[in-house]
């Protein structure tokens, strides 16, 4: 989960777009519960989003804390990052 990480308030913060922390306890099996709401939702098992809604779980809301020039300074070294890793080949 996201919660506490790194993953949860980095790229949030980084971003200055946030993070949630979907599902519960019970179902931490995120990618396939979206997958199938969505699937459920374009074949009309569910009417609308708003039925999705109340199913959806959220456990953690990570909003964004950093200021706007550390957000610029850090978005570009990750830029630079994944540019960098665009180029590792072996």
């Amino acid at each position: 989960t996201l919660s506490g990480s790194i993953a949860g308030t980095g790229d949030g913060a980084i971003t200055g777009l946030g993070a949630y922390e979907p599902g519960t306890a019970e179902n931490t099996e995120t990618t396939v519960t979206g997958a199938a709401l969505l699937a459920g939702l374009a074949t009309g098992f569910w009417s609308s989003r708003d039925e999705l809604k109340k199913i959806w779980k959220i456990n953690a809301i990570f909003e964004p804390n950093m200021d706007n020039q550390t957000r610029t300074e850090r978005y570009a070294q990750w830029q630079r990052a994944v540019e960098r890793a665009g180029k590792w080949v072996e």
